[in-house]
């Protein structure tokens, strides 16, 4: 098994808090159960809960920190920290809140929840504007959204699941930089 480089990054600001070489990992990505991926260290990692771990393999084209920015085999958040392992959650941990939603129809869901995400997550007021998300579809799907009692909250992962069960789209992040 390849070892992966490792890269910490702040949640307050995308900062490097730390780099290591892992050789014992288990990477899991469900857009359905988001299942834990597992990532152990031979010694302490600095790192908080709900901080970002970003993963490349080794031997990779691979530069941190440049203006053209990267692009992670994995990225995931931290929820929890054993000893020397780090236990995240897949990327859909950071729409874990809240929406507004109403009565929505249209001919590209894709399209629609890249607008959603940018809106969400990458106004220039917050400062998870360096992570660049990308919709992949297999085609360009219309959707109707239809609550009984608009407005209403939703969960946007919730809302999110349903898109990825009901038209097959999914969403990465394309690249970081800073």
């Amino acid at each position: 098994m390849d070892f992966l480089n490792i890269y910490i990054l702040s949640r307050n600001d995308l900062s490097i808090k730390h780099h290591a070489q892992c050789f014992n990992y288990e990477i899991r990505i469900d857009y359905l159960t988001n299942e834990k991926s597992r990532f152990s260290f031979p010694s302490g990692i600095t790192a908080d809960e709900d901080d970002f771990l970003v993963a490349k393999l080794s031997g990779s084209d691979f530069k941190i920190g440049t203006s053209d920015g990267f692009r992670p085999l994995y990225f995931g958040v931290i929820e929890s920290i054993e000893g020397t392992q780090i236990n995240t959650c897949d990327l859909y941990n950071l729409v874990n809140f809240d929406i507004v939603a109403t009565k929505k129809t249209g001919n590209n869901f894709g399209g629609h929840l890249q607008n959603l995400l940018n809106f969400y997550l990458g106004r220039p007021d917050k400062l998870i504007s360096n992570l660049y998300i990308t919709v992949q579809s297999s085609a360009v799907q219309p959707f109707s959204y239809m609550p009984e009692n608009p407005p209403i909250s939703i969960n946007f992962v919730e809302y999110l699941i349903n898109g990825f069960k009901n038209i097959h789209v999914k969403w990465c992040v394309d690249r970081i930089s800073y």
